[in-house]
Order: structure tokens, then sequence, then C-alpha cells
């Protein structure tokens, strides 16, 4: 029998075949060109901009994206001179995310005080809760699958933040065209997403 703290055989398996996913992405990503993702990121900058969300929102959740994940920094500039509030992530020592106003044009960002290799605002933290003030959530991951699931980096903070977007927000994951998969591995406390934006272009999906 099971104990209420110990995670059951499935959960462990999930837990087993997001590592070796994830493992997998990340090789492929750090292996991706630069004018490879350079391109892509405008691509899709592009293709969030033309959701219809994106012309009627007042306020925005995004990302400061480090490495090799796909960037959104022009779509937010667009955004921003619209006058659009945009909303980045502040990351906590207990890895919950609190949410700041992005800079204009994104400068200013400072390296993040618990992992030093994220870029997040310098001004006052708006609290955990800010995000629901947002109509349109772009999120980061490392690959998404056509039935709305969502596999992150393995801290749980999106999935912790993704809880508290309001009803009726648009949550899209942001990936390369190849991280699209027909549904990755899952855990109860998993957050899904309502879209998927690639240099493709952007795909709604079912909820989960």
């Amino acid at each position: 029998m099971i104990s209420p703290g110990e995670p059951s055989a499935s959960r462990t398996a999930a837990g087993d075949a997001k590592a070796v996913l994830r493992a997998r992405l990340l090789a492929r990503r750090r292996a991706r060109p630069a004018a490879q993702r350079a391109a892509g990121s405008e691509a899709v900058s592009a293709a969030l901009l033309r959701l219809p969300e994106a012309g009627r929102v007042a306020c925005v959740a995004a990302y400061a994206a480090v490495g090799s994940e796909p960037s959104v920094d022009a779509a937010l500039d667009a955004l921003a001179a619209r006058g659009v509030r945009v909303l980045l992530p502040v990351l906590q020592k207990g890895l919950d995310v609190e949410w700041a106003e992005r800079p204009a044009a994104g400068a200013g960002l400072v390296a993040s005080a618990v992992r030093p290799r994220l870029r997040e605002p310098a001004g006052p933290s708006l609290g955990t809760a800010a995000v629901a003030e947002a109509g349109l959530v772009v999120a980061p991951a490392l690959a998404v699958g056509r039935d709305g699931t969502r596999l992150g980096r393995g801290g749980g903070s999106y999935d912790r933040a993704l809880r508290r977007v309001a009803p009726g927000a648009l949550v899209v994951a942001v990936v390369w065209a190849d991280e699209l998969l027909d549904t990755v591995p899952t855990e109860p406390h998993d957050a899904s997403v309502g879209a998927v934006a690639t240099p493709d272009g952007v795909l709604r999906l079912p909820a989960t």
C-alpha cells in the first residue's frame, strides 16, 4: 500500500519519462544554430502578434528568453508600443513566481538572485497574483503536446503560476516547431495550455 506522502509507480514513471525527454530536448536546443534561433524567434513574435487576443488585451504576462529559448522580445516591444502593460516573472527562493513590469524595450533587466542565468525586471514586485491581470499569458516550455500538455524545465514554477491565471485568459506556450509533439508525460501538478506558438504559427489546443 502506498502512503499519502509516497509517489505512486505511475507518477515515478512519468517523472522519469519527463527527465529523459528534457535531456534530449535540451541537447537539441544547444545544437540549434544561432541564425536559426534568431529567424525562428522573429517568426514566433509575428505569430503572437497575429492573435486576436494580442489586439485587445490591456496586460500580457510573458518571459525573458535565455540561451536557446525562442525569444518573444519583438512581440513584447510591439505590444508595449501599443500601450499594453507587460509583466515578466521574478523567481523566488522557493521557485514560485512573482511578477514585475517589463522595462521599456526590455532594457534594464538584471540577473535573477535565485538563478543568475535568468533575466528579470529590477522594478518592484507585484506579487504572485499579478498574473491574473493578464488577458494573454505567453509561457516558455521545452515541449507541448497537441492535447494541451506542457513540459517545463522541472522546477514547477510555471505550473504554480498558470494556476493563478484569470478564467478566460489565453495561455500560449512557446516552443520550436520540432518540440510540438502529440503529447508529453504529465504528473498531477502539471498545468495545461490553450495554445502553442512556434515559428510556423499558433495552434489552438483542446483543454486537458
